[in-house]
């Protein structure tokens, strides 16, 4: 992988949780260097020293994370460019995060009950967002064809 800086989540940018992520995956094998060293070892708290060193969580919570969150970064990217975003996109944005969610959340290590709460959160914006004219636009463009078919 490829080292970055650490980034820090802004309240403001939803998509900076996942670079948050991200960027602690890329400065895994660094990060557990730093918690093992001697000489740093004093400069972190004991829990995240834990965190750092704990492959069977922490690390895997944050690949399976990842997973869930990246689609929806990609996504809300899109929809909100100037260049691509078309309501057209919005019915493929919906079923590949609903694909991405029905392989990625029964493998997750999220509790039953957090999965309910991420399901239902999309099912709740699909329900805000969606509207006739989103189909209709989906069926029209050349590029989809109306090939996509929510449940």
């Amino acid at each position: 992988s490829n080292p970055c800086s650490l980034k820090l989540p802004v309240v403001t940018r939803w998509a900076s949780i996942v670079m948050c992520l991200d960027s602690l995956q890329k400065n895994k094998i660094f990060l557990k260097a730093l918690a093992i060293d001697d000489v740093y070892q004093d400069l972190l708290e004991k829990r995240n020293i834990s965190n750092i060193l704990d492959e069977d969580i922490f690390w895997k919570r944050t690949e399976s994370f990842l997973k869930i969150l990246q689609p929806l970064k990609k996504w809300i990217t899109i929809l909100e460019s100037d260049k691509s975003g078309r309501i057209s996109a919005v019915v493929e944005a919906f079923h590949d995060i609903e694909e991405i969610l029905k392989k990625e959340l029964p493998v997750s290590p999220l509790l039953k009950n957090e999965e309910h709460k991420v399901l239902k959160a999309v099912e709740d914006r699909k329900e805000l967002c969606f509207k006739c004219i989103h189909y209709a636009a989906n069926i029209l463009d050349p590029k989809y064809k109306g090939n996509f078919r929510l449940t």
